[in-house]
């Protein structure tokens, strides 16, 4: 795997990490996330 691979799941794993302890910011965070993606 890449440097750049590895951040990638690194940063995938703490936003699921995230999700898991507060799952009231769940539609926040995904808003934020389609937006960087769009």
């Amino acid at each position: 795997m890449t440097v750049k691979a590895l951040q990638c799941v690194e940063l995938a794993y703490q936003i699921f990490s995230a999700i898991k302890k507060s799952p009231q910011n769940e539609m926040t965070l995904g808003d934020k996330l389609s937006d960087q993606a769009s």
